[in-house]
């Protein structure tokens, strides 16, 4: 594949993204309130995140396994887990040279006064749209929750 072809692919993937993530966005505060699930039945999935009916042996760690010739990753609590999360999740958004200062972060401040605020706004978001993971580049005290 040739680099147009590919950048091409890559821009109509992310522009899917996007109003994928803002359709979840504005239907998961407008029908059901932050917070609430949506699609993400919960009671399929165990507390790490991974598929109840699929299970493989448990480990009580992260790790790859093989299941029917096919590699997973399995939480654990031995089921077989599919990471679904966004990278770059931070409170500090990104610093602008122009600006002279991040106009996200001014506006978490605003919003919600300080990092913790955000915080559980954002975890609490996040697993509502099935999120299990968040990333590299995302703000430390995520991977606590």
């Amino acid at each position: 594949m040739d680099r147009g072809k590919a950048f091409g692919l890559a821009t109509a993937t992310l522009v899917v993204m996007v109003a994928w993530l803002l359709l979840a966005s504005r239907n998961s505060t407008r029908c059901r309130g932050p917070g609430k699930p949506g699609g993400f039945r919960i009671g399929k999935y165990d507390l790490f995140g991974g598929w109840k009916r699929g299970r493989v042996e448990r480990r009580g760690f992260f790790h790859l396994a093989e299941r029917g010739g096919v590699w997973w990753l399995v939480d654990p609590l031995g089921c077989l887990f599919i990471s679904k999360g966004v990278n770059h999740v931070d409170p500090r958004g990104d610093y602008s040279p122009p600006l002279g200062y991040s106009p996200y972060q001014v506006n978490v401040e605003k919003r919600y006064g300080d990092f913790g605020g955000w915080l559980e706004a954002t975890v609490s978001r996040l697993k509502s749209w099935g999120f299990n993971t968040v990333g590299a580049w995302s703000y430390g005290e995520l991977s606590l929750h």
